[in-house]
């Protein structure tokens, strides 16, 4: 399987309703034992370079305080 394949299971999911009710009542897709190989940079739009560095930076930093992250902590 490749990217192109996870889209399309994906899109049939979506298609259809077939989503996974966690307990909190959100419903989501869940594609359970995916094994693929990653031949484009995402399966679905374009990633963000500048976040993924940012994230990358704060990763190798070593640091677990989200204030630390150049990103910004998370808004909740």
């Amino acid at each position: 399987m490749n990217t192109d394949d996870i889209a399309n299971i994906f899109t049939k999911c979506l298609y259809y309703k077939d989503f996974v009710t966690d307990k909190t009542g959100c419903k989501t897709i869940e594609i359970v034992g995916a094994s693929f190989h990653a031949d484009k940079p995402a399966i679905f739009g374009v990633p963000n370079e500048d976040y993924i560095q940012r994230e990358l930076e704060w990763y190798k930093s070593c640091s677990l305080n989200v204030y630390d992250s150049p990103c910004g902590p998370p808004e909740i």
